[in-house]
């Protein structure tokens, strides 16, 4: 900078010399032009250099004395490029002439344009004005003195369009500074000098280029050595590759201090602003300010106060956006290496920290110690600021407060916190943690705390592990190099633990690690008044790990344990539990190749409680397994797991052995395989009503395919509770929608045995031999809603069905398929005692449909039996069809032969409608009617062949709907007719002429050619009015109704005799004409479960003394009384219209009558007397 003043300082000298010749020619009337040689010759002299004058000089005296220069240039040293060192196009210069009187020396402006000079060094260090430098280093030669100066005054300094060229060999630099104007206020001894400055400025090799501006006022105090700038404002605009970004601003503003004695520097009340950053996809803007004072040569620096603060953002960010801000006192010495940044507070968007540190050695091997707080600040708000979605915890509150203290140490290969306070929400934390050597760290740490709810951390609906070993055998994934470099001592005390729903007090860990050997030991808590006991040892010192571990829980409460996890032990009571549990294993292998052996792996559980059958709960599993999870799989031998009194929640208690030869597992392909598996249950017992069963359930070869969904046992036997079953069975899409494909053979087996044995109430039927013999056949494909059955064989006792069934949708009873051969079965041996099936028509049990059912039935199929027997009846050869579909049932054609006749029926159920629709045509043909109510009641009083049909709709919900709607049409008929017992008309023959002394017939038969009848049934009402029945002598007629909705009967026969009793006992009475007797009445009242009747024979029997006979009997055979004799409805008609007295006089008329009669007749009368009483009776 002193050089470069200098050069500055002669090409003044210069310019005021060609001033004073100037003023001195002038006054001589001489042109200045001539002595330009001269001029360039003194120049010479001076310096060595050329100067060549090409522009004009020109000269003013009044009332200023000025000179104007035209171009000057001054040539470059020897050995530098271009050839001239500097040079300008035009210099201006005046000096007021009036105050040189009084030796003041008043400048006006010095105004200098298209400066142009040019700076360089060769490539030995040797610049172009070192010459100039010497040669104004000479002693001067002048001698003699001047009187000085009054005062000196100069009116500024006007620098435009200067360039300034700076080429540096040495360096391998080159900057060009271009478009250089300066303007400065007055220039007087200790007076401020304002000052504007800008540049356009080029640095090749950094490919930098940028535009700079500096205003302010400076100002020089001579006395003091001190130079001032004040209110200096720097405004710069930079672009470079190497800027990031590519380019910037820089503005800076405050007062500097340059203190020339003490070579210090002060900066006051300044700002720095880089008002845009550019990392990457991250922008920014940051500041520093203060005041900040320093000795530059000697490296010491130091600020009260010093603030850094800035924003960033971008899609780099968390958030997106940052905001920080560091305020900080800072003592920087380089001599002594040490830095020191006291009352440091920094703060970014919610986390701020205050504290103090001191870095000592910080140019060779640092060193820091210090202080840190970090204020409570919540991670949570922090995380959802930052824009990272916090972690869903069980609560909600977690992770919204965390707070640190610390006393910290450190060199870049060691630090320590001790101590420290960590506050996590409601958790306090306190200790001691070191680290040294970070190449091969040695770690300490001592750490207590008071207590934790890890349950709170965690996603909901997960537990976190709450042994404090559980995790320790994950160690045997790390290299061996690894394990064997740790070198750890630590040590935690915790208060309380809550994981997993648990817990756990006085939590003890101790860790070490050296030399190879990791020991987790002891391990301790407690827990629900018992204790936790375990210790883990894992050895990396040779060519595999070895791990042994043994865990202990002794004198547990298990029910207290249970409740605290929200265990389902459904009906057993567990809440008086406690026992022992413990494991072991011993475990070899290699991390690197991450194989392990699992050697006397040995799980046992010792468990008391009254709930327990015996009161104890013994189990023991062992097994050694082969791990490799490079490639994911496991591998085991000799797997052995036994049970005693295991109860399971539903009350199932069991004792027995599970056993496998092999176990192979693939966990990456989800695949598992066992050979040899045999489970063997000495006792189990599925409810406390239900005895002790032993099973044994064993399979060749079981295979699990997770990924594909499967599971398959090629061939397996079962025995238990008195079942043999064999079979094979595949298993897939167990995890979505299960289905199970396979074959099962049951051999025989009683099914009330196994009832009994399963607790289940025994089933009560007619005959207690049925439902002693089954067995079962059959491939079978089931899904949780669906079923298909092929091949199958069913025996139960002496039925056997065959055929196949399936079922595609079970809880919508859609896609419904079957097709069944049943070949006899007593249907009566199987229902409950005292209790008839119900007979009647296919069609009969429809009265009441389950109409949502029928709606989205989907049915087809048809089913065909040898021999059915209900209700006594034999029916054979049975078909049917069923077709249900949209909410329509058809059962056509059902057809079934039966005593001699057949069955041919057509039902249709419609349950589309809100209301159901039955419509029903059926047809029964020539069945034997005697063998049929032999088998019904055991009553054969009636033979013959009969025909039934029956065509009719109703519609409705209940069975009363479908009373209240039915509608159709019903016709009976029967020929050869027999009623067995008494023969009717022979009786009444026969008892007629034993009237005339001719003895009577008993028994016999009725017999009656034929019997028909047809009904119409509208709206539940059946009418009937053509009721007839023949026979040779009798015929009877009736009709009448039937109201079933309210079950009231109205029905009225006549039967009347017709014909002669010729050939039926009735020779006495020859020829005579009986038709010609009234016809007897019969009224049927009351309901079809009680009828009421009522017999009407007044006009039959009439005629007996009565004057004016109406052709009644007695008038028939001319007998006026039968004493003794009732009439049936006599009571109830006439004779109860006629008068007293009018009676009496009957009455006294019979009786003349009578003894007028000769003996003889009352044998006869006594004959008819009985006949009538047995008719009615």
């Amino acid at each position: 900078m002193k050089k470069l003043l200098k050069i500055v300082a002669w090409c003044l000298i210069t310019v005021v010399l060609l001033v004073g010749v100037a003023v001195v020619v002038v006054p001589a009337a001489v042109d200045p032009n001539d002595y330009k040689d001269d001029i360039a010759s003194a120049v010479k002299a001076a310096t060595g250099r050329d100067l060549r004058i090409t522009g004009d000089i020109g000269l003013s005296v009044f009332p200023r004395i000025g000179v104007n220069l035209g171009e000057v240039e001054l040539g470059n040293a020897p050995g530098f490029e271009p050839d001239y060192f500097a040079r300008t196009q035009k210099v201006q210069v005046s000096v007021e002439l009036m105050p040189l009187l009084g030796r003041e020396v008043k400048i006006d402006t010095v105004q200098i344009e298209g400066l142009d000079l040019n700076l360089a060094r060769d490539d030995t260090g040797r610049t172009n004005w070192d010459d100039l430098v010497a040669s104004d280093q000479e002693p001067s030669t002048r001698s003699g003195s001047s009187a000085p100066l009054a005062a000196l005054a100069l009116g500024g300094v006007r620098l435009r369009d200067a360039r300034l060229n700076w080429a540096d060999a040495f360096a391998g630099q080159h900057v060009a500074v271009e478009r250089i104007e300066v303007q400065t206020g007055p220039v007087a001894l200790n007076e401020p000098l304002s000052l504007s400055l800008s540049f356009n400025v080029e640095a090749i090799e950094q490919a930098l280029e940028g535009h700079v501006e500096v205003i302010g006022d400076l100002s020089y105090d001579i006395a003091n050595q001190m130079v001032n700038a004040n209110d200096l404002v720097l405004n710069a605009s930079l672009k470079s590759p190497q800027i990031p970004g590519g380019a910037t601003d820089i503005n800076f503003n405050g007062d500097v201090r340059f203190d020339q004695a003490q070579q210090s520097i002060s900066l006051s009340g300044f700002e720095l602003l880089v008002p845009t950053l550019a990392f990457g996809n991250t922008t920014g803007s940051i500041g520093l300010g203060g005041d900040i004072s320093g000795q530059p040569e000697l490296g010491r620096f130091n600020s009260e106060a010093l603030t850094v603060e800035g924003t960033l953002a971008g899609g780099g960010l968390p958030g997106e956006k940052l905001a920080f801000k560091i305020v900080t006192g800072l003592d920087l010495d380089l001599q002594t290496q040490s830095l020191a940044l006291a009352n440091l507070k920094v703060s970014a968007d919610d986390l701020s920290g205050s504290g103090g540190l001191r870095i000592d050695q910080l140019l060779d091997t640092p060193t820091v110690a210090g202080e840190l707080n970090i204020n409570r600040f919540s991670p949570r708000a922090l995380m959802a600021k930052m824009g990272i979605d916090p972690p869903q915890t069980a609560d909600p509150n977690a992770l919204t407060a965390l707070e640190l203290q610390t006393t910290l140490s450190g060199s870049p290969n060691a630090l320590s916190l001790t101590p420290f306070t960590m506050k996590l929400d409601d958790t306090l934390m306190k200790g001691n943690v070191s680290i040294a050597d970070f190449g091969a760290p040695a770690v300490k740490l001592d750490l207590t705390v008071d207590a934790l709810d890890a349950d709170r951390y965690l996603p909901p609906g997960t537990q976190a592990a709450a042994n404090p070993g559980a995790a320790a055998p994950a160690a045997t994934g790390i290299p061996l190099d690894t394990l064997r470099a740790l070198n750890v001592e630590a040590r935690m005390a915790m208060g309380k633990l809550k994981a997993s729903g648990l817990d756990l007090d006085d939590i003890r860990v101790t860790v070490t690690a050296k030399d190879g050997v990791i020991k987790l030991s002891p391990l301790q808590a407690k827990l629900y008044g018992g204790v936790y006991n375990g210790s883990l040892t894992l050895d990396a010192r040779g060519d595999q790990a070895n791990v042994s571990l043994d865990e202990k829980l002794a004198g547990v409460h298990i029910g207290q344990l249970l409740a605290a996890v929200d265990a389902d032990t459904g009906a057993l009571d567990l809440s008086d539990a406690s026992g022992d549990l413990s494991i072991a294993s011993n475990i070899s292998g290699d991390p690197e190749k991450q194989v392990y052996a699992l050697r006397g792996t040995a799980v046992e559980a010792n468990v008391t409680g009254k709930a327990l059958p015996g009161g104890q709960l013994l189990a023991h599993v062992g097994a050694d397994l082969n791990l490799d999870f490079d490639k994911q799989l496991v591998s085991g031998k000799n797997l052995q797991a036994a049970v005693v009194n295991l109860t399971f929640p539903n009350g199932t208690t069991t004792t027995g052995t599970v056993s496998a030869d092999t176990l192979d597992a693939s966990l990456g392909a989800a695949a598992y395989a066992a050979t040899g598996l045999a489970v063997d249950l000495k006792k189990l017992k599925l409810s406390p009503s239900a005895e002790n069963l032993p099973v044994k359930f064993s399979t060749d070869r079981l295979a699990a395919d997770m990924a594909q969904q499967s599971v398959s046992a090629s061939s397996f036997a079962l025995r238990a509770a008195g079942l043999n079953a064999i079979g094979s069975v595949d298993v897939t899409g167990f995890n979505g929608t299960p289905s199970l494909v396979g074959s099962i053979t049951l051999a025989e087996f009683n099914p009330r045995h196994l009832l009994r044995r399963f607790g289940q109430p025994e089933i009560v039927t007619a005959d207690n031999k049925v439902l002693t013999l089954a067995s079962l056949d059959t491939r079978f494909n089931l899904t949780p809603n669906s079923l298909q059955l092929d091949g199958l064989k069913l025996q139960l006792d002496e039925t056997g069905v065959s055929g196949n069934v399936s079922v595609a949708d079970i809880t919508n009873q859609n896609g419904i398929r079957f097709n069944l051969k049943v070949g006899r079965i007593d249907v009566d041996r199987y229902l409950p005692p005292n209790i008839k099936a119900q007979a009647g028509t296919l069609g009969a049990a429809a009265a009441a449909l389950p109409l949502e059912l029928l709606r989205g039935l989907d049915a087809q199929g048809s089913l065909k039996a040898n021999r059915v027997v209900l209700s006594n009846l034999k029916f054979t050869d049975i078909e049917f069809e069923l077709r249900g579909k949209n909410g329509v049932v058809d059962v056509n054609p059902a057809k079934a032969l039966l005593y001699g006749g057949s069955y041919v029926g057509n039902i249709r159920v419609d349950a589309r409608g809100a209301k159901g629709k039955l419509t029903v045509d059926e047809h029964v043909e020539r069945v034997h009617i005697g063998p049929l109510l032999r088998d019904l009641n055991g009553n054969q009083s009636l033979n013959g062949r009969a025909n039934l049909s029956l065509k009719a709709s109703a519609e409705g919900v209940t069975s009363d709907d479908f009373k209240r709607t039915m509608n159709g049409n019903a016709a009976v008929s029967m020929v050869d007719g027999t009623f067995k017992g008494v023969d009717i008309v022979r009786t009444l023959c026969s008892g007629i002429v034993g009237l005339l002394g001719t003895t009577s017939g008993s028994g016999g038969e009725t017999k009656f050619s034929d019997l028909s009848a047809t009904a119409v049934i509208e709206n539940g009402v059946v009418r009937n009015n053509d009721l007839l029945a023949r026979s040779p002598l009798l015929r009877v007629s009736g009709g009448g109704k039937y109201n079933m909705p309210r079950d009231v009967i109205n029905y009225g026969l006549q039967a009347s005799l017709v014909a002669t009793c010729q050939g039926q006992g009735g020779l006495g009475l020859g020829s005579t004409d009986l038709s010609k007797l009234p016809s007897a009445s019969v009224y049927i009242s009351g309901s079809a479960t009680d009828p009421k009747f009522q017999f009407d024979l007044t006009q039959m029997l009439s005629g007996f003394g009565e004057e004016g006979g109406s052709g009644g009997l007695g008038e028939l055979l001319g007998i006026e009384e039968l004493e003794g004799v009732v009439l049936p409805g006599a009571g109830s008609t006439q004779t109860q219209e006629q008068p007293a007295n009018q009676t009496k006089k009957k009455k006294k008329k019979k009786k003349k009558k009578k003894k007028q009669s000769t003996n003889e007749s009352s044998d006869e009368e006594q004959a008819i007397k009985e006949l009538l009483k047995g008719l009615l009776n």
